[in-house]
């Protein structure tokens, strides 16, 4: 069989590892595999042999067409993580191929240029954040003028340039410093807790307030209190989401405050509302496993990670939320 190729010999040809080959040859679509002519007896043979003519078959899959996520990734000057969310964020068109004998993202040229046309026209916008710690203004925020309740609905930063900070009052919207111009002042003041190291966030999905003086933004306000800006996320648009690490609310039970852990447990949307003796535990709900692999095993969710442009914790969560449907 000497005027066949063997393994090592395709490699060469491709491109590509021996593993490759082997991946390719045991591919589970059948069109896509590289078949030995020696399948069967290949043992005996001291190995797989392959004609010229079954090399050229799969030459296309394991020749790049367009840019990967690495590629991209480097043209952007950015992470392959951002890439990635780019593209799940309908950010970055792509499409998903086999390469070298594994699924595998890709980008067109002209869509990469697209993206960086339209991130250079795009306007350069205020970066929205959830606290300003300068001011000790907090998102939401109550201030109060003569019995007059006002919250604070935006705080926009625009590279080094001063914070706008926007509140609302019942009849007009005014920047911070025409309001404490006019003499309003904060409720009260939160304070700057460490973060939280413990894994996850737990999530609660509020309806949009139809008043200042909602029980939503009152709800809102014992979480900014209990957890501090810097363990929280806040996202508003047709509903307010808050992410908040895991913090209890000390002093709040159903004794105490017994229509507020009702509203905790109202609009939680991930995460457990725990009553202990002294509070009430926000609970994100995680618990580690520790799993023992074999090394190829390991190398291979490397390698599908790394394809897709995420690391091997974000992979494996995902693949787990697609697998028991928490998405």
């Amino acid at each position: 069989m000497s005027k066949y190729l063997n393994v090592q010999e395709v490699a060469n040809m491709l491109g590509v590892t021996p593993a490759t080959i082997y991946k390719l040859i045991n591919h589970p679509e059948v069109s896509k595999r590289i078949e030995p002519v020696n399948r069967l007896t290949y043992r005996g043979d001291g190995g797989y042999r392959f004609s010229a003519d079954s090399v050229e078959l799969v030459k296309e899959q394991v020749i790049k067409k367009d840019l990967t996520i690495a590629d991209t990734a480097k043209l952007l000057n950015r992470s392959k993580s951002f890439v990635h969310g780019l593209i799940r964020e309908g950010k970055l068109k792509s499409y998903e191929d086999t390469y070298r004998g594994k699924k595998t993202f890709f980008i067109k040229k002209e869509d990469l240029e697209q993206y960086n046309k339209d991130v250079k026209e795009k306007p350069k916008s205020l970066w929205e954040t959830i606290y300003d710690k300068k001011t000790g203004v907090f998102l939401f925020q109550p201030y109060f003028n003569n019995g007059e309740l006002a919250r604070v609905m935006s705080i926009g930063k625009k590279g080094s340039a001063r914070t706008k900070i926007t509140l609302k009052t019942s009849s007009s919207e005014l920047t911070l410093e025409e309001a404490l111009g006019l003499g309003w002042r904060p409720t009260y003041l939160i304070e700057e807790k460490k973060q939280v190291t413990a894994y996850g966030f737990a999530k609660f999905v509020f309806p949009i307030p139809r008043s200042l003086d909602s029980v939503i933004y009152q709800v809102i306000d014992e979480l900014f209190k209990a957890a501090g800006p810097y363990n929280m996320h806040v996202k508003t648009g047709e509903m307010i989401e808050v992410e908040i690490k895991k913090t209890t609310l000390v002093g709040i039970t159903e004794t105490t405050e017994p229509d507020l852990v009702n509203r905790l447990k109202t609009f939680v949307h991930s995460g457990e509302i725990v009553l202990v003796h002294n509070g009430t535990v926000i609970d994100p709900g995680y618990s580690s496993i520790l799993m023992y692999l074999p090394h190829q095993t390991k190398k291979e969710l490397l390698s599908e990670a790394e394809s897709k442009g995420m690391k091997l914790h974000d992979y494996l969560v995902e693949f787990f939320n697609n697998k028991f449907g928490l998405n």
